[in-house]
């Protein structure tokens, strides 16, 4: 299928890994939002206000994952360390000029330390619905096996389909070699 006549229809599925074993996959996931620091800029030439996001400088990003039930491997998501999820999807598209469904791979990447365990609650027969909350400082994207976005908050940068935003400030602030 060309790339150009494809048009992304939904999620088929996905797969949740943990530190590279599987965790069965029966979560909901809820993905961090990418919410740019700004400040409200205006003075003397301008006309009225307007809000001015810092370049590569985001606020807190939240994961959430929900579960079906209590099981080892999510119990232990309330330790307080670091964590790296590994989420493995298979998005659908079709075909505009043929008409022909396909899929192709996406894969997103997270670190961050657990902040917040919920156990759910407890109603026989009904899933539990236990909850973590991951404090990220990691994010890496790949769609179609093209990495489209990287932030790494700890190590200071921030890539947009391969362009790193903060290469500039990094070298104007002496961090690199």
């Amino acid at each position: 299928m060309s790339i150009i006549n494809r048009i992304p229809e939904k999620l088929i599925n996905y797969k949740v890994f943990r530190d590279g074993s599987d965790l069965v996959g029966l979560a909901e996931v809820d993905l961090p939002d990418i919410d740019h620091l700004a400040e409200n800029l205006g003075g003397s030439g301008l006309a009225g206000e307007f809000e001015s996001p810092t370049i590569g400088h985001i606020k807190n990003m939240t994961l959430k994952m929900k579960f079906r039930t209590i099981y080892k491997p999510v119990v232990g998501l309330v330790e307080p360390k670091p964590v790296l999820f590994d989420l493995r999807l298979s998005v659908q598209a079709v075909d505009a000029g043929t008409s022909e469904y396909s899929s192709y791979p996406s894969r997103i990447v997270v670190r961050g330390t657990p902040k917040k365990k919920g156990l759910g609650k407890l109603d026989p027969g009904k899933k539990m619905d236990n909850e973590v909350e991951l404090a990220v400082t990691y994010l890496k994207i790949f769609v179609d096996g093209e990495e489209t976005l990287e932030v790494d908050q700890l190590n200071f940068m921030f890539k947009v389909n391969g362009v790193d935003v903060l290469a500039q400030v990094r070298e104007h602030l002496g961090m690199t070699n």
